[in-house]
């Protein structure tokens, strides 16, 4: 998994074998991928991306939006 206590900025795109969590803003240029993972099923919370804002598409997993800080 990815987290952060502020923001994330990809140049191209972000790929997480499990979920992907910050407070401020997520941004990629290319798709933000969650939950791809070849050793299990990830299960929903594993697949989530939770931000506060997002700059980006999302190619795989299930977005949850939060108040930013």
């Amino acid at each position: 998994s990815i987290k952060a206590g502020g923001s994330i900025e990809a140049g191209e795109g972000i790929l997480a074998q499990l979920a992907i969590t910050c407070n401020g803003t997520l941004k990629a240029k290319l798709g933000i991928y969650s939950g791809v993972c070849e050793w299990k099923e990830p299960t929903e919370a594993e697949q989530t991306i939770t931000c506060g804002k997002l700059d980006g598409t999302v190619k795989y997993g299930t977005l949850k939006l939060i108040e930013s800080e």
